[in-house]
C-alpha cells in the first residue's frame, strides 16, 4: 500500500476534464518548447502512469482548457509541465500507440481534474498519481470516458457537462466493457473488434462487453481469463485512494441497471479506524429493522457484520423438510476499485445463509453471494426548489409495517405532495386507500429538501441529475435521534392536471440509454408495456428488438377516473383462466391484481407516470391471500398498437 494514497474517503472530489479524441485542437506546447529560454515558468508538473502493458513507445498528450502539452513518455511513466492554466481549465489525457502490422491503434483515456484541484494536490511542484488516481490512464479509465461521453452524446466540454454525466452509470456493464477492452488490448481476438482503433471499440456499447462476456462463456481458458482480467481491475490500488477511516458522515451508494432508469441503493455511516460501528439500510428496511452494524476495513475492503439485522431475501429460498423460507443475510463485502473525479465504485458482496429450522441442519447448499456494483459520488446534481413551489411527485416512506391486509409491502411508494399556502404540506400515496398525511416542507443548509410528516417519519431527499424534466433521487428516512431507516427512491417530477394516456395505443417503460438492445447478450431482457384497447380491455405487453408479446396471464380491464386510470386484473383460479372482466355466469372468477396509473405530466416526448399495485398470488393459485403491494414512478413512450 501507498502512502501516499492514505488519504480520507471524503478527500476524493476530483473533477473529470473533457477528453476530446487526444487530438492537437488549440495550441500545442511540446516538452521542448516549454524548457526554452524566455518561456512563461513552469506552474506544475503532471507526472502519470499507463497501465496496460503495451509493445512500442506511447505519445501522450495532456490537455489543458485550450492548450495541449506533448508530455515526456519513459515507459508507462509520463510528465508534463504545465505553464499557462487557471483554476478552472479542465485537464485531460489521450495516450496513443500508433498502428503496427499485428495490430490497430491503441487509444487510452483519462479525466484527470481541473487545474485548480491539481494545484491542491501539488508538493513542491509536482502532483502525481500517487495523489490523484486519475493521472493513472488504463482501459477503465477509458470505459469510463466512453461511457461519460454516451451520456454527454458527445464530447465533453465543461465540468458541469461532466459533473451531469457522471451522477448515475451502470457501473457492473462498464467493468465489463474494461474487461473487453483490456482482452483486445492484451492481443485478443474477437470478431466483434472489427473497428479502426480501441476507442471506436469502446464508444461502440455494448461490443466491448459482449466480447467479456462471450470469454466469459465461452470456455475454461476463457473463463480463467476473464477471471485474472477482474481480479486485476478489483485489486489495482493505482486506481484508488484507499479508505483510512470513517467519520460517520452519510454515504449514499447508488445503483442503474443498464435496462432501467430508476436508481436505487444503500446508505450508511460507519465511525472509527480499521474497525468500529455504524449504520446501514436499503430500500428493503422498514422501521423495524435494526439497522445497526459492526464493520472492519483492510486496504480496499470494508466489510459489515449485518448478522443481527433480520434482513432475508425472499427471492433466495431455503428449503428443509418440504418448507420452502428465506436466506438471511450475514455480511456485505464493500471492495472499492475505482476513483474518477466525481465519484468512487464499489463491488458489493452480500452473503446470505439457510439458517437452522428448530435446530434442524439443512440438506441444500448453506449460502449464497449475491454481487452487485454502485458508485458514491463525491458531488451530487440538481434541486427540488423549483418543482416543489406546486405540486409535485415524489417517493415518500410509509412504512405500513402495522397493517395485516398488506404482509408484503415495500417501505416506499410514489406519493403527491401540495404545499399549502402557510408552509405545510398534504401528501396523498394511493387512491385506493385514500390515506392522506400532512407535514412540513423545508429545505437544509445543504440544499436538500425535507419532508417532516404528522406521522413521525421525516426524510431527506439527495439529487444525482435528471432525465429530461425529471430529477432522480434518493430519500433517506431517519428517527427521531437521527439514526437511519432506510432509503428509497424514484423520480421527482411536476404534477399537470389535464394530462392523458393516448388510447388506443401501446406504452413502453423507457429504459434508458444503456438499455442493452442485443437478444444474444446475457443481461438483455425485453421492454415492459402497457397495451390499451378502445373498448376498455388491456394486457401487459413485452417488445423485443423484433416482436412485440402480449402475456396471456396479465390481461386486465381498465377505467378512467378523473386523474388516474385503474386497472383490474381477474382470474378463475380453477382453470387458471385469465380475463380482462369476468365472463357472465363464471363463480369462480375472482380479481387477483390492482394497479393505479396516474399520469403526471407530459414533455412533448415521455408520459411521466405514477404506477401502484396490489398482487395476490395466493389468490389467483387459490390459496388464500398474501397481498404484495408497490409502486413507482416512471418514463413512458406511447405508440400504435402493432
Amino acid at each position: 500500500m501507498k502512502l501516499g494514497k492514505l488519504l480520507s474517503f471524503t478527500a476524493l472530489s476530483f473533477v473529470l476534464a473533457a477528453c476530446s479524441g487526444g487530438g492537437s485542437s488549440g495550441n500545442s506546447v511540446s516538452p521542448e518548447t516549454s524548457g526554452s529560454g524566455g518561456s512563461q515558468s513552469v506552474q506544475v508538473t503532471i507526472q502519470g502512469l499507463i497501465g496496460e502493458n503495451i509493445e512500442g513507445v506511447a505519445s501522450v498528450i495532456v490537455k489543458v482548457g485550450d492548450t495541449d502539452y506533448d508530455a515526456t513518455v519513459d515507459g508507462k511513466a509520463f510528465s508534463a509541465e504545465i505553464k499557462e492554466a487557471v483554476e478552472d481549465d479542465l485537464i485531460s489525457i489521450a495516450v496513443r500507440y500508433p498502428a503496427t502490422e499485428e495490430r490497430k491503434e491503441i487509444i487510452l483515456k483519462s479525466y484527470a481534474g481541473d487545474f485548480s484541484q491539481i494545484e491542491e494536490y501539488e508538493k513542491d511542484g509536482i502532483v502525481s498519481s500517487d495523489e490523484l488516481p486519475t493521472l493513472y490512464v488504463n482501459a477503465l479509465s477509458t470505459a469510463s470516458a466512453a461511457f461519460l461521453e454516451k451520456v454527454n452524446e458527445g464530447n465533453i466540454t465543461t465540468s458541469n457537462e461532466l459533473l451531469s454525466a457522471s451522477q448515475v452509470l451502470p457501473q457492473e456493464i462498464l467493468l465489463e466493457s474494461a474487461i473487453g477492452l483490456r482482452y483486445i488490448i492484451n492481443g485478443g481476438e474477437s470478431s466483434l473488434f472489427s473497428h479502426e482503433n480501441t476507442y471506436d471499440f469502446i464508444q461502440d456499447y455494448p461490443i466491448a462487453a459482449k466480447v467479456a462476456l462471450e470469454l466469459k462463456n465461452t470456455s475454461p481458458i476463457g473463463m480463467d481469463t476473464y477471471g485474472q482480467m477482474l481480479e486485476q481491475f478489483l485489486n489495482d490500488e493505482e486506481q484508488i485512494i484507499p479508505v483510512k477511516a470513517y467519520s460517520g458522515e452519510d454515504l449514499l451508494f447508488v445503483e442503474l441497471h443498464p435496462n432501467g432508469e430508476s436508481i436505487y441503493g444503500f446508505a450508511m455511516n460507519l465511525y472509527g479506524e480499521g474497525s468500529g460501528s455504524g449504520q446501514f439500510v436499503d430500500g428493503n428496511y422498514d422501521d423495524q429493522s435494526n439497522s445497526f452494524v459492526n464493520y472492519t476495513t483492510v486496504d480496499n475492503m470494508t466489510v459489515l457484520d449485518v448478522s443481527d439485522s433480520g434482513r432475508v431475501d425472499n427471492f433466495l429460498s431455503c428449503w428443509d423438510e418440504g418448507e420452502y423460507y428465506a436466506a438471511e443475510l450475514n455480511s456485505i463485502q464493500l471492495i472499492k476499485y475505482y476513483d474518477a473525479a466525481f465519484y468512487s465504485v464499489y463491488k458489493i458482496d452480500y452473503d446470505y445463509s439457510c439458517p437452522q429450522l428448530d435446530g434442524r441442519e439443512t440438506e441444500t447448499v448453506d449460502s449464497y453471494v449475491v454481487n452487485n456494483f454502485a458508485q458514491v459520488n463525491t458531488q451530487r446534481l440538481g434541486n427540488l426548489e423549483a418543482i416543489s413551489s406546486a405540486a409535485f411527485a415524489i417517493a415518500g416512506f410509509r412504512g405500513r409495517t402495522d397493517d395485516e391486509r398488506y404482509p408484503h409491502v415495500a417501505p416506499w411508494e410514489p406519493s403527491i405532495i401540495v404545499p399549502n399556502t402557510n408552509g405545510t404540506i398534504n401528501q396523498r400515496f394511493d387512491l385506493r386507500s385514500g390515506y392522506i398525511d400532512g407535514g412540513v416542507l423545508s429545505f437544509n443548509d445543504d440544499g436538500n429538501l425535507i419532508i417532516d410528516s404528522n406521522r413521525g417519519t421525516k426524510v431527506e431527499y439527495y439529487t444525482f441529475g435528471a432525465d429530461d424534466a425529471a430529477i432522480r433521487t434518493l430519500g433517506v428516512s431517519r428517527r427521531a435521534d437521527g439514526s437511519l431507516i432506510s432509503i428509497g427512491g424514484h423520480y421527482a417530477t411536476p404534477v399537470v392536471r389535464g394530462t392523458e394516456i393516448p388510447t388506443p395505443s401501446d406504452i413502453f417503460l423507457y429504459d434508458g440509454i444503456f438499455d442493452v438492445l442485443d437478444p444474444e447478450f446475457p443481461n438483455y431482457y425485453d421492454t415492459f408495456g402497457l397495451r390499451y384497447y378502445a373498448d376498455g380491455s388491456g394486457a401487459q405487453v413485452y417488445k423485443g428488438s423484433e416482436y412485440i408479446t402480449e402475456g396471456e396471464w396479465s390481461r386486465f380491464g381498465w377505467s378512467d377516473t378523473n386523474i388516474m386510470r385503474e386497472h383490474r386484473y381477474f382470474v378463475d383460479p380453477i382453470s387458471g383462466e385469465t380475463y380482462s372482466s369476468c365472463p357472465e355466469g363464471n363463480m369462480n372468477c375472482i380479481e387477483w391484481r390492482y394497479r393505479e396509473v396516474e399520469p403526471l405530466f407530459f414533455d412533448g416526448t415521455f408520459y411521466y407516470l405514477r404506477l401502484y399495485q396490489e398482487i395476490d398470488n395466493c389468490k389467483r393459485n387459490g390459496t388464500g391471500s398474501c397481498v404484495e403491494a408497490s409502486g413507482y414512478i416512471g418514463r413512458w413512450k406511447s405508440s400504435a398498437i402493432q
